[in-house]
């Protein structure tokens, strides 16, 4: 079902799904339904005859729906500032294909996680709790290593040693934390 060789008990979720999220965005913001803003700070969200208004600093935008999705800043609305946000640091490593003896076809969640990719797989992927998100978005060579111990023997890897391999190909990321907070 995967692809390659699972080495540990695991569950499959056949009518889940995965999605890369760039990709996602691009084609919603094809639709005609769909207004982009950018450089418009919103400073206040209020909800007024079933109509929410986004105050601006220019200027003032009524809509049906607003979603809220700036990570870790998304409880600075007086309507999720309830929310207990942790920013962290995260980095994703793409490996060629080269290094894997199997290439998955499903992901793969365990300690980290292999997900399918054009020319190989994405594994990942590292999160820096203790050091939180400093704003530092310089990849890390080191997080390679850590990112394939992670993924585990799901990954497949042929063995060829890739610390330190400046060819591999990564993204930093920012990743959120959310506590477990009942909202009611």
């Amino acid at each position: 079902i995967a692809g390659c060789t699972i080495t540990q008990a695991a569950l499959w979720f056949s009518r889940a799904g995965w999605l890369a999220p760039a990709k996602i965005c691009e084609r919603l913001a094809q639709l005609a339904s769909i207004d982009i803003r950018t450089a418009c700070t919103v400073r206040m969200l209020t909800c007024a005859d079933a109509q929410w208004l986004l105050e601006c600093e220019h200027e003032t935008i009524a809509a049906d729906a607003v979603v809220i999705a700036n990570a870790h800043a998304a409880n600075s609305f007086a309507q999720t500032a309830h929310l207990l946000l942790k920013a962290i640091r995260g980095q994703i490593t793409d490996v060629p294909a080269h290094y894997l003896r199997a290439k998955p076809r499903a992901v793969i969640c365990a300690a980290g996680y292999l997900a399918p990719a054009a020319n190989g797989a994405h594994i990942g992927a590292t999160f820096d709790v203790r050091g939180g998100d400093n704003g530092d978005r310089t990849l890390r060579a080191d997080d390679h290593p850590e990112s394939r111990y992670r993924a585990g023997d799901a990954a497949g890897f042929t063995g060829a040693d890739t610390r330190g391999n400046r060819h591999l190909a990564s993204r930093w990321a920012r990743r959120l934390s959310l506590r477990g907070t009942r909202l009611s």
